[in-house]
């Protein structure tokens, strides 16, 4: 990832937190401000209507602070999208290429050993560098493979915080539905029996943005899966006392200018 596309993500994620903090404040507000006005209307009210409202305050409180208590715990380990990009790009600039590049040298020698050299030394090297360049060019897409799942990972973690947002800020604008509701006698007794069915709203989008969220990371282990089986890769590799090692030259042995 290019400098200016990392500071896009970081520019993005560091929004995204600025937004679900602002709406979780202003959630709060607006809670606060109907329980005010809804304890003001019911001076207006009859008792039997006032309990009604009171009983459906109480649920409204029981959704709205579930919401409340699994956002606060999310927000206690909110991830970063921008570190996840940044780590995967490392793979690949420092891991990945470098090794390609490599890779690349020692095919490039064991070709000169095979044209330019003979007699068991030049074979030997040849061997060497031929088992080499075959180890090395198994890690280029080990770190591809790594990258791809952490930036996977990192617009998955995007993806989540937007639907919170989303979610929240839905629940806002519900309340304040709500609130109109106050306004009038004969629409405040419905006033929070709707604010609790926004709450109830925004609970089922977040229990679904966290399923979403779960079954993403688990196709996610599951690539990591077909990952732990790259890192098992032996090939090029040679077997001493039941370990896989480096292949390296076996014998000085003799050699020749190649005719």
């Amino acid at each position: 990832m290019s400098s200016r596309d990392q500071g896009y993500v970081e520019g993005l994620y560091e929004d995204l937190m600025n937004e679900i903090n602002e709406a979780m404040d202003d959630l709060q507000q607006e809670a606060n401000r109907f329980a005010d006005k809804m304890n003001d209307v019911m001076r207006w009210l009859p008792g039997p209507v006032c309990a009604g409202m009171v009983y459906a305050w109480n649920k409204f409180l029981d959704a709205y602070n579930k919401v409340f208590d699994e956002t606060q715990k999310f927000l206690a380990q909110p991830g970063s999208a921008p570190a996840l990009f940044r780590i995967g790009g490392y793979w690949d600039s420092l891991v990945g290429a470098p090794v390609s590049d490599v890779q690349a040298e020692a095919t490039a020698f064991g070709m000169d050993a095979d044209n330019k050299w003979t007699g068991s030394a030049a074979t030997a090297y040849g061997d060497a560098a031929e088992a080499q360049g075959r180890a090395l060019a198994t890690v280029k897409p080990m770190a591809e493979a790594v990258q791809n799942a952490l930036k996977d990972l990192a617009w998955g973690t995007i993806a989540f915080w937007t639907s919170v947002v989303a979610a929240i800020v839905s629940f806002i604008a519900g309340m304040i539905v709500a609130f109109g509701l106050l306004a009038s006698v004969l629409g405040a007794p419905a006033a929070p029996v709707d604010a609790g069915a926004t709450a109830l709203a925004c609970l089922g989008f977040l229990t679904a943005a966290v399923a979403t969220a779960l079954a993403f990371a688990e196709k996610v282990n599951a690539g990591l899966v077909g990952l732990q089986q790259q890192l098992s890769d032996n090939t090029g590799m040679v077997q001493e006392g039941g370990q896989w090692v480096w292949p390296r030259l076996r014998s000085s042995g003799t050699w020749q200018i190649a005719q």
